[in-house]
């Protein structure tokens, strides 16, 4: 968000729920070259974050500013239009591979990613299913939550609610937390780098991957379907850890 800001001449006030670390390391670094001002808010909830930013955002807006509020995620329907556009181009290239029938492996955190691609698979792939591994809510709230955020992005593309039995969302492989590492994230990221030359997180996409396999192994994907595994990035966040 800080870089696309930069690249696009605006000011970045960035409102982050931990205290201040000692060590400014991973996307935390980068946020720093970037010149973001950064504001550590302590252990606060996600509410607690919007609040402090809709202040901040009447304060600039007082002084003749004009802020853009961007909440955890950029999980908003219009932020979720990213991946239907996605969802477009990468239904043209399964359609050259004559692999349509796809099961897409996504990431699930602020859910604007599952909603995004669920959107984008009723309309450019209908015979795609998408499996969300949660890496912070459990299954129902995170279901709920792209479910909500896909139906009010259909009302900006003027088409009817996505058919959200497409999705399905797994969380057993949240592990202690979100951002806490589990054993079979890390394992998954060393064989995707050792394998393919992948580079994955521990936060979101290490995890996905460990749930792709788990559910490979168990044969409830990747038997009679490809699969699609949706690589959302996230590598800065390797540089934060200290070790694997």
């Amino acid at each position: 968000t800080a870089v696309a800001a930069r690249k696009f001449g605006m000011d970045i006030i960035l409102f982050l729920d931990d205290p201040m670390p000692p060590v400014f390391g991973g996307n935390l670094l980068l946020d720093v070259i970037l010149g973001a001002e950064i504001r550590f808010l302590g252990c606060v909830t996600y509410p607690e974050v919007e609040k402090a930013m809709a202040e901040e955002a009447a304060k600039l807006t007082s002084q003749g500013r004009t802020p853009y509020v961007i909440p955890v995620g950029g999980s908003t329907p219009l932020g979720a239009m990213g991946y239907v556009t996605g969802v477009r181009e990468a239904a043209g290239q399964l359609k050259e591979l004559g692999a349509e029938d796809v099961d897409i492996v996504i990431a699930l955190g602020s859910a604007g990613t599952a909603a995004g691609v669920l959107l984008g698979c009723d309309l450019f792939l209908p015979s795609a299913n998408v499996i969300g591994i949660s890496v912070s809510r459990p299954a129902d709230k995170a279901f709920a939550r792209a479910a909500l955020i896909a139906n009010e992005a259909a009302k900006i593309v003027g088409v009817g609610a996505p058919d959200s039995r497409r999705l399905r969302v797994y969380d057993e492989y949240i592990g202690e937390g979100y951002a806490v590492p589990t054993s079979e994230g890390i394992e998954a990221i060393l064989m995707a780098a050792r394998t393919e030359g992948l580079i994955l997180d521990p936060v979101y996409t290490g995890k996905t991957m460990a749930g792709l396999i788990d559910l490979a192994h168990k044969g409830e994907i990747g038997r009679n379907r490809p699969v699609l595994f949706w690589h959302t990035g996230g590598a800065g966040g390797l540089f934060a850890c200290e070790e694997l």
